[in-house]
């Protein structure tokens, strides 16, 4: 029952994290469309809102499941997660050497800053690519072994 009990805390506290996010981003956006920005305010609450509705069925899933008193995380779902978070280092490797080589001739940043989000965005996608791989998988070990 211990368990149980923490794990509910601890999903509710997950949501108000995310809570505290969209938040985050709704105070980004409202000054940059203040400043005469509206496409890129609009984008950054589309962004929100996609984040937003994707962590409701998300912590719903994961409420319900500590309701029923199955742990937030076991074995399986440990192991996934260190497949993934290896596999995207590797692949995040290889997505800012050939962001460097790109952006020589093809792609041109404002700046260093540009750059920076881009990969780190790019980091992030790639991993959340590879998270959902590697969880679709039955047979973990068996995957790029």
């Amino acid at each position: 029952m211990k368990k149980q009990s923490e794990g509910k805390k601890r999903v509710i506290l997950m949501g108000f994290v995310t809570i505290l996010v969209f938040l985050g981003f709704i105070l980004w956006a409202v000054p940059t469309m203040i400043k005469g920005k509206p496409i890129h305010g609009i984008g950054i609450i589309i962004v929100a809102l996609v984040l937003l509705v994707f962590a409701v069925f998300q912590f719903k899933r994961m409420y319900y499941d500590v309701k029923k008193g199955y742990p937030l995380r076991d074995e399986r779902s440990n192991k996934v997660l260190m497949v993934a978070f290896a596999k995207a280092f590797i692949f995040s490797i290889w997505w800012l050497l050939i962001l460097s080589w790109l952006s020589e001739d093809l792609i041109k940043f404002r700046d260093a800053s540009q750059a920076l989000g881009v990969g780190i965005l790019g980091m992030a996608i790639i991993f959340g690519l590879s998270w959902l791989y590697f969880n679709s998988k039955e047979d973990i070990d068996k995957v790029w072994a």
